[in-house]
């Protein structure tokens, strides 16, 4: 779950930079698929409205996986992580503290996680 998230931030915070630096989004999701940064985060659930027509973010986010549920299952994970194996899980909790940052700004809970992309780009 910590890796889908952050792979997600990542993916989002390159794209929204590419974008602004004059890139197209689809030309660097493509150059990305093709390198060492491909990952299920930008291959199959991209979170840039348009690169992929069967990604959440080309349906307004909707039918994929819930921020809601994301940050549940993100939670129980640093909470089990912490108690069960005693595992050091700072980044999966820096995942938490950016998605909840979202959240508190207005972003529906309700859409998928992919929705992280739209925060980025409008800072």
């Amino acid at each position: 779950m910590a890796l889908s998230v952050l792979q997600m931030i990542s993916i989002a915070e390159a794209i929204s930079m590419g974008v602004e630096l004059g890139m197209e989004s689809a030309l660097l999701s493509n150059v990305m698929n093709k390198s060492s940064a491909r990952c299920w985060a930008d291959d199959v659930g991209n979170p840039c409205p348009g690169v992929l027509p069967d990604a959440p973010s080309s349906r307004d986010y909707k039918r994929g996986f819930k921020m809601s549920l994301m940050l549940k299952d993100l939670k129980l994970a640093i909470e089990n992580a912490g108690t069960t194996v005693n595992a050091d899980v700072e980044l999966a909790k820096h995942g938490l503290q950016y998605y909840d940052e979202i959240a508190k700004n207005g972003f529906s809970s309700e859409k998928d996680f992919g929705l992280v992309y739209q925060y980025v780009y409008q800072k």
